[in-house]
């Protein structure tokens, strides 16, 4: 090879050959920043940097490789946190890679069991609405403020997560999901028609139910809790 980047290259094919003639689903990951448009031909999935226990950069990290890597799956950095946390600061690191497949490194035997019943609900959000999270059509917000919201709608539905106390706008014909991860104890969701909403805490718990008639209005949900308008 004339240069080392042919050679590299050259590498990476052989061995995605080598490894897909074994088992056509082999997983290969890159890591963030290892990736890039040449990359996308030998790996299928992209993990963010090293970022455990941060929620911030976790959702910084993951929103920006949503919008840069296609079809190929991106996986969060690992969500970590101890038995004294709050169910809040858990909630967080949870809706921070709500777009991203989460990686969770807890022991389970060193958990509150609030925390396994928030897991328990926001996991199985995630593996229920996974096809809008991770193949639908994305629309980010306010990139220079790491992200004040995120949405992904697909098939009918959207899922928005609010990160800073902004408008969620809830779509004709479809149904939102909207989860507060503001710190506030409200949401503010603007509708062109009369929708229902339901309210749920973050154990998974309805608590509210009511009706917007148009234009905007503030929602009394509970913080790291979710809206779901229809």
């Amino acid at each position: 090879c004339i240069s080392v980047e042919e050679g590299v290259d050259r590498l990476l094919k052989q061995i995605y050959e080598a490894v897909t003639k074994i088992n056509p689903d082999f997983l290969i990951e890159f890591r963030q920043y290892y990736i890039g448009p040449v990359m996308m031909q030998y790996g299928n999935m992209i993990r963010v940097t090293d970022c455990p226990n941060d929620a911030l950069m976790n959702r910084k990290y993951s929103i920006d490789l949503r919008l840069t890597c296609e079809e190929v799956p991106v996986h969060s950095d690992m969500l970590m946190w101890n038995k004294d946390d709050t169910v809040e600061s858990v909630a967080y690191q949870l809706l921070s890679v709500m777009f991203a497949v989460p990686q969770i490194s807890i022991r389970f035997d060193n958990i509150t069991d609030e925390h396994k019943a928030l897991l328990k609900n926001y996991l199985s959000f995630w593996r229920e609405h996974r096809a809008a999270l991770l193949d639908g059509e994305m629309e980010m917000h306010d990139a220079e403020a790491n992200f004040s919201m995120a949405k992904s709608r697909k098939g009918g539905e959207s899922v928005a997560v609010l990160y800073q106390n902004v408008v969620a706008k809830a779509e004709n014909n479809e149904t939102s999901y909207i989860f507060n991860s503001t710190g506030a104890d409200c949401i503010y969701v603007e509708c062109d028609e009369e929708k229902e909403y339901e309210l749920y805490d973050v154990f998974g718990n309805k608590v509210g139910s009511g009706k917007l008639n148009g234009g905007v209005t503030k929602l009394p949900l509970s913080n790291c809790g979710m809206a779901k308008i229809f």
